[in-house]
């Protein structure tokens, strides 16, 4: 996979919420790309701040395409 072929900003285009349960991000790749997938969660509620820096979120496949 070409990673220099992946494009995210975090503007409004390409990240806002859609309502207070939705999240909409948009990638742009390059058509060798098969699968996506995102890690998400709250890094603070995992203890963060607690000087606890280990964190991993949840894993999830992006299953919507355009």
């Amino acid at each position: 996979m070409d990673f220099a072929a992946v494009y995210h900003k975090t503007t409004e285009q390409m990240s806002y919420a859609l309502d207070e349960d939705h999240l909409v991000v948009n990638l742009k790749t390059g058509y060798d790309v098969k699968r996506v997938f995102i890690v998400h969660g709250d890094p603070y509620a995992a203890g963060i701040l607690g000087g606890n820096e280990r964190w991993s979120g949840q894993r999830e496949e992006i299953i919507y395409q355009k």
